[in-house]
């Protein structure tokens, strides 16, 4: 691989990262900042907080290999082999878009049965804007 396509490879992994930078601070729950020492519902939240930050980097990938792959396609010029490829790349991203949103939900569930701080979960899930 060639510096450049390190350098802009690199370049485009730290512009995903950068938004996460700010947000830091919300991996680590606020029970996990006293004094006290956490319990075990404060460490589910940190691992669950992870795994959200995880998925995020794993999104902003697979959209980056939407791009690539259209790329290709449509730089193929009609080359058979340029088209193949464009079209495996998107197939990857599909599948791969398919795990993650999968992970997700698992992840989720898992820290619903788990009954991790409800706080947690009505971060995680749409509040209804017309209560009964």
């Amino acid at each position: 691989m060639s510096k450049k396509k390190i350098i802009a490879l690199l370049t485009a992994v730290g512009g995903l990262l950068l938004p996460f930078a700010a947000g830091a601070a919300t991996i680590v729950p606020s029970c996990a900042t006293g004094s006290d020492v956490p319990g075990l519902n404060c460490i589910m939240q940190t691992l669950g907080n992870i795994a959200q930050l995880i998925l995020a980097v794993a999104g902003g990938l697979t959209l980056l290999m939407f791009v690539y792959g259209g790329f290709l396609m449509l730089a193929s010029a009609g080359a058979e082999e340029r088209v193949r490829k464009g079209k495996d790349t998107l197939k990857a991203a599909l599948i791969g878009l398919a795990i993650i949103l999968l992970s997700g939900y698992l992840v989720n569930y898992g820290l619903r049965q788990l009954r991790v701080d409800a706080d947690y979960i009505e971060e995680q899930q749409p509040t209804n804007s017309n209560p009964e």
